[in-house]
């Protein structure tokens, strides 16, 4: 999972998480294309439905905040990693 919220000038970014992932064939060694899949960060968690509440105190109260990790390493999804990040 990417959150991408390095600067609060980059208010559009910085509210999606996105899930990315490299897709190869057997002919290639290298990654042929990568498909990725957008969600509002807010629709994550956070106080309440929607972005940007006008009583958030934090970033964590308008939804999940992540920072870059690997949900699948060497084809071994990372339970115990992602339920760490989680809890």
């Amino acid at each position: 999972m990417k959150e991408i919220a390095s600067s609060p000038t980059i208010h559009v970014l910085e509210e999606f998480i996105f899930l990315i992932n490299l897709v190869f064939i057997p002919e290639h060694t290298k990654p042929i294309f990568f498909v990725a899949n957008r969600g509002h960060h807010a629709d994550v968690g956070g106080i309440m439905p929607g972005s940007m509440p006008s009583n958030s105190t934090s970033m964590n109260d308008e939804g999940a905040v992540f920072k870059s990790f690997k949900l699948v390493k060497d084809g071994i999804f990372q339970e115990n990693d992602v339920t760490a990040v989680l809890l």
